[in-house]
């Protein structure tokens, strides 16, 4: 009975063991704990990928794959919110379809280029409410194990560009400022060269005036120097000119 009783236990332990290598094989474990001298150690099983598949999941830009038919095989969540979309409704779908009439040339250029090397474009995506957003795409061809796909990352260029629109309305209204003062630049100095011609004029009417009258005037500083004079004046004290 102990003969049995010691078979029994190894039968299940070879069980047990048979049972932890399928689960290892088929994916189903993640780490292993292992006891040696120095204590528990763990050891990680996870893909090499892991920390990619996170990242990609986690950063700020969209990120898409697309096999040849441009259907959407891969999408990260951030890219499903871009598109105001569940990212069941993403996957599977054509990438073109979010692509308005008026990109689609260029979308088609970038895709092709893509296809034989990286490329990048300007396009806008139509999101699922409508609403035209501008993006930076670049594209890539990536080799996975079932085929050859085409990677996208898409990047938001709506504060950027509306950054640029702010940007140039004031630098509009900077010009027409600067227009509108040199206009008036302009303005004040044709009315200050019509002002000194009028004055000039004048200045000579007068004196013409002055030279002519009958009776005697002059004009003298604070000092008492003699400013000009008329005829009069110098008939008058017998002096010339």
């Amino acid at each position: 009975f102990k003969k049995i009783s010691e078979i029994e236990e190894l039968r299940q332990k070879l069980d047990e063991a048979n049972e932890t290598i399928e689960a290892i094989r088929s994916g189903q474990v993640d780490a292993l704990l292992v006891k040696d001298q120095n204590g528990p150690r763990i050891y990680t099983l996870k893909s090499a990928d892991q920390t990619y598949r996170v990242f990609i999941e986690k950063m700020t830009e969209g990120a898409v794959t697309l096999n040849k038919e441009g259907v959407i095989l891969y999408s990260n969540s951030r890219f499903a919110a871009m598109m105001d979309l569940p990212l069941p409704k993403i996957i599977g779908s054509y990438f073109e379809s979010f692509v308005p009439s008026g990109c689609k040339e260029a979308f088609k250029e970038m895709i092709d280029e893509g296809w034989d090397g990286e490329s990048k474009a300007e396009i806008f995506l139509e999101t699922g409410k409508s609403k035209q957003i501008p993006f930076l795409v670049s594209s890539a061809p990536l080799e996975l194990d079932d085929g050859m796909a085409l990677s996208l990352i898409l990047t938001d260029l709506s504060v950027q560009k509306n950054t640029q629109r702010e940007l140039k309305e004031k630098n509009d209204l900077l010009n027409s400022a600067q227009a509108f003062t040199a206009q008036l630049n302009n303005e004040l100095e044709r009315k200050v060269n019509e002002r000194t011609k009028e004055l000039l004029t004048s200045r000579e009417h007068f004196k013409f005036l002055a030279r002519s009258m009958p009776a005697i005037v002059w004009t003298a500083w604070p000092n008492g120097n003699y400013g000009c004079c008329n005829r009069q004046w110098y008939a008058c004290r017998g002096l010339t000119y």
